[in-house]
C-alpha cells in the first residue's frame, strides 16, 4: 500500500515539522524557478546598454557621420525632390491646401484652392490634348519645313552660281548644311559617353544640395557649426536678454527707467546720438546693489 504521508520535516532550530499529507490523484504544481528568470533578463538589460553605449560612442567618429549624413541627403533629396515633381505635375498641393482650410474652418480659401485645382485640371487636359494634335500633325510639319528649307538652299546656290558663272556652286549651300550636321552629329558622340557617366553624380550633387539647403539629415550627423566669436552685442540685445530672463523685480525697473526717460525695454540699434544705459541710469553698481 502507498503512503501518502510526506515524511515530517524539522525546523533547523530543532522543532519538528508536521508532515502534509497529499491528497491522492492531486499533483501539486512545482514552484517556479524565479532566479534564472531574473538573471536572463538581467542580462538582456546588460546588452541593450551595452548595444546603446555602442550606438551613441559610433556616433562620435567622423567617417560614422560622414556616412549617415551623405546616405540621409540622398535620401531625404529624392523624397523632397520627388514630391515637389508630384505636386507639379498633379492636383496634391490644392488637395493639401483644400484640407488645411477645411481643418481650419476657411471655407473661402477651401473655395479657392478648389477654384485653381479646377482650373489646372482644364490647362492639363487642354495641353495633354494639343500634344496628340501635335503628334498627328507633326510628319506633315517636318515635310513642309524641309521641302522649304531645301528650296531656300537651292535658290541660294542657284544665286551664287550666277554670281560665279559656275554652275557646280547650285548644290555648295546644301552641301555646306550637309557638312554641319555630320560635324554636330560627331560632336555629339564623342560627348555622348562622358555626359552618361557623368550624369549620375551631377543627380548626386543636385540631390545632396537640396538636402543640405533642408537639412535632412539627423540632428546628430550634421556637421558643427563654427562658433561665431567676433560678434559683440551691443547694449540692446543685452536688454533684450536682461528682459527675457523673467525676473519680475528687474523687469520693473526696465520699465520705470524706460518711463523715466531711461532704456526702454526693447530698444531698437544703437547709433551715436543715443546716450548709454549706463549714462542715463547712474553707475553699474545699482545692478549689483538690487
Amino acid at each position: 500500500m502507498t503512503d501518502t504521508t510526506a515524511p515530517a520535516q524539522h525546523d533547523p532550530t530543532g522543532t519538528p515539522v508536521p508532515g502534509v499529507p497529499e491528497q491522492p490523484g492531486i499533483c501539486t504544481p512545482a514552484v517556479p524557478a524565479t532566479q534564472p528568470i531574473a538573471n536572463g533578463r538581467a542580462r538582456r538589460r546588460v546588452r541593450i546598454d551595452h548595444l546603446r553605449r555602442v550606438v551613441i560612442e559610433t556616433r562620435e567618429y567622423p567617417a560614422y557621420r560622414f556616412t549617415v549624413r551623405d546616405g540621409a541627403y540622398i535620401v531625404g533629396g529624392t523624397r523632397i525632390l520627388t514630391r515637389r515633381a508630384w505636386d507639379s505635375r498633379t492636383t496634391a498641393r490644392h488637395e493639401r491646401f483644400m484640407r488645411a482650410a477645411d481643418a481650419a474652418g476657411q471655407e473661402d480659401v477651401a473655395r479657392g484652392w478648389e477654384q485653381r485645382a479646377y482650373i489646372y485640371r482644364q490647362s492639363r487636359h487642354r495641353r495633354r490634348m494639343e500634344m496628340l494634335q501635335l503628334a498627328t500633325y507633326a510628319p506633315k510639319a517636318v515635310a513642309i519645313g524641309t521641302a522649304g528649307g531645301a528650296g531656300v538652299l537651292l535658290i541660294l546656290g542657284i544665286l551664287l552660281a550666277w554670281a560665279n558663272q559656275d554652275a557646280q556652286d547650285v548644290l555648295t549651300p546644301i552641301r555646306i548644311v550637309v557638312d554641319l550636321i555630320g560635324w554636330t552629329a560627331g560632336v555629339a558622340g564623342g560627348i555622348r559617353d562622358p555626359l552618361l557617366y557623368s550624369l549620375p553624380w551631377i543627380a548626386h550633387a543636385g540631390v545632396w544640395a537640396v538636402a543640405r539647403h533642408w537639412q535632412t539629415a539627423p540632428t546628430w550627423a550634421l556637421p558643427a557649426e563654427p562658433e561665431q566669436r567676433d560678434i559683440v552685442p551691443d547694449e540692446g540685445a543685452i536688454l533684450r536678454a536682461l528682459c527675457n530672463l523673467g525676473i519680475a523685480p528687474l523687469n520693473k525697473a526696465i520699465k520705470e527707467g524706460g518711463s523715466r526717460g531711461g532704456c526702454s525695454p526693447l530698444p531698437g540699434p544703437v547709433t551715436a546720438g543715443t546716450p548709454s544705459c549706463s549714462s542715463r541710469w547712474g553707475a553699474p553698481s545699482r545692478w549689483s546693489s538690487g
